[in-house]
């Protein structure tokens, strides 16, 4: 029965079920409107960040990360499609969360 379906599974079923109708739309509304596909494909961008921010399934910065997880170590993350440095540690006197931008040798 569905009480033995884990959580996590329904979780993200309901999520891909609501990204696959907010795709749907943003691709109606952008051709009665006559959008550009760069911007159909930039709001349908925003959209599913915000889902997912709602929804709280990834992270979404290295902040993100250290407020779930106060005990992260500074390293590699996966956010956003891609692998990020995370300083995790205090930086003048603020405390972590950081996101490396760029790296000096």
């Amino acid at each position: 029965g569905i009480g033995k379906v884990p959580f996590a599974i329904l979780s993200i079923a309901l999520v891909l079920i609501l990204v696959i109708i907010l795709i749907l739309q943003c691709v109606t509304l952008a051709q009665l409107i006559n959008v550009s596909r760069d911007k159909q494909m930039a709001y349908t961008t925003e959209i599913l960040q915000q889902l997912l921010e709602t929804m709280q399934v990834l992270p979404i910065s290295c902040q993100d990360i250290r407020n779930k997880q106060p005990s992260s170590p500074t390293g590699y993350y996966h956010v956003n499609s891609r692998f990020i440095y995370c300083n995790m540690e205090e930086l003048c006197g603020i405390e972590g969360g950081w996101t490396r931008l760029a790296y000096l040798d």
